[in-house]
């Protein structure tokens, strides 16, 4: 019950990552970037979940193994170079509320289903 709460209540903030991530900073250019953005569901130790927006690897991205960094990680950071450009952060920040009352309102029907005979 709670994997899928948690799985349903990220898609807020998972498009809006995707909406706003930047477009022509990649290797190539292109939007690569966008199309690996993913919502991952952790299982911790002792039972507890977590959740976790993630970027593609260097593999999906086209980013060779022997370039120094990792862009998606400068552009939510900026380098000494180069400004922020943040699309993980906004993301979480704009629909925090919204994906609590996903989570809250999915762990609740899962419960009633559940319980049900």
């Amino acid at each position: 019950i709670v994997k899928a709460a948690l799985k349903e209540g990220a898609k807020p903030i998972l498009n809006s990552a995707i909406a706003n991530a930047p477009v022509g900073h990649e290797p190539k250019g292109g939007k690569r970037l966008k199309d690996t953005i993913k919502s991952k569901v952790l299982k911790q130790k002792g039972g507890t979940f977590g959740h976790r927006i993630v970027t593609g690897t260097r593999k999906q991205l086209g980013i060779k193994d022997t370039a120094k960094g990792y862009y998606p990680a400068h552009l939510e950071l900026g380098t000494r170079k180069m400004a922020a450009k943040p699309y993980l952060r906004p993301a979480m920040d704009a629909n925090r509320s919204e994906a609590l009352r996903i989570i809250t309102a999915e762990i609740r029907n899962g419960i009633l289903k559940a319980t049900r005979l």
